[in-house]
């Protein structure tokens, strides 16, 4: 082989191995993956597998140009130019939190269960409590690109991030807002019950929550699900009861789903169903109903 060949052939590796990557090109804001999945739920279905993930950028309210990243969870038989309704995974805590992020604990098997089941979900990084509203706006000016109908969305929320789920839901003026779903969540009401649970100081201060705004009332306009765990701390059933009543009293459409014999993230913690095997049913039989439910508000028919 001459010194000509094997400058070819070295020139030739390079490219290939460097993939001709200008190192001051401009990333795009959208990129499209199909990620290792493991799926935490109870419930696993075949089609949450094939669910597609992109992941964007969306720009915050704080004044600057700093960005968040967000996934967006596509199903995998969208028509390229459908808009469809949206299910957004309310992150109520900063996103350097570990075990808070848009990719960690049961947010991306949300994601695909629900893209599952032919909506979009979508999951974001946080910093503060404006952060959702950015994430909306974002979602409203973007949707045409995105595949989401701005005029259809839906909260699904869980735990402690209920508090931000709560406290931006029942604002008023939000009538894109189809349905909340609560998961043994703190609930924030109009009189701060929650304020004066000891165990719920995250949900209310720490969790983004001393910048959430006030509730003023209950929303009788709003669907709301809520999944009360009889296994769940007194803190927390406290809360749940608490809102259950004023909901009821205020005239908002409820669904209480009741799992007795639950714990707390009865969803997804596996070591739950070592002890209690035989009610694995009846938490798929839960969340299939809380799937039914969001594609019941934002349907057209």
């Amino acid at each position: 082989m001459n010194g000509l060949a094997r400058f070819t052939i070295t020139v030739l590796l390079v490219i290939i191995l460097t993939g001709c990557t200008n190192p001051t090109q401009i990333l795009p804001t959208k990129t499209a993956t199909l990620p290792p999945f493991n799926n935490v739920l109870v419930y696993d279905i075949p089609e949450m597998y094939k669910v597609i993930v992109e992941t964007v950028q969306y720009p915050t309210l704080n004044g600057t140009t700093e960005t968040l990243p967000m996934d967006v969870f596509y199903p995998s038989d969208r028509r390229p130019t459908e808009l469809l309704p949206a299910v957004i995974l309310v992150n109520g805590f900063p996103y350097n939190s570990e075990l808070n992020s848009r990719t960690s604990v049961s947010f991306p098997s949300w994601g695909h269960l629900i893209a599952s089941y032919g909506l979009i979900a979508v999951a974001y990084d946080t910093r503060n409590a404006s952060d959702l509203e950015a994430v909306i706006k974002y979602i409203q000016q973007e949707g045409a690109d995105l595949g989401i109908d701005g005029s259809k969305l839906g909260f699904w929320s869980m735990s402690s991030h209920g508090g931000l789920a709560s406290s931006f839901a029942f604002q008023e003026d939000r009538e894109y807002l189809k349905f909340a779903v609560f998961y043994y969540a703190f609930i924030i009401t109009p009189d701060n019950f929650m304020r004066d649970v000891e165990t719920a100081g995250c949900a209310q201060d720490g969790c983004l929550g001393a910048e959430l705004p006030d509730v003023k009332r209950l929303r009788n306009d709003l669907p709301v699900l809520v999944v009360r765990c009889g296994g769940d701390s007194p803190d927390a059933l406290a809360v749940t009861d608490h809102f259950t009543q004023l909901a009821t009293e205020a005239g908002v459409p409820l669904t209480l789903l009741n799992f007795d014999e639950g714990g707390h993230a009865f969803d997804w913690t596996t070591t739950f169903y070592g002890i209690f095997g035989n009610l694995k049913d009846k938490a798929i039989g839960i969340i299939k109903q809380t799937l039914e439910f969001m594609k019941a508000h934002v349907s057209d028919n």
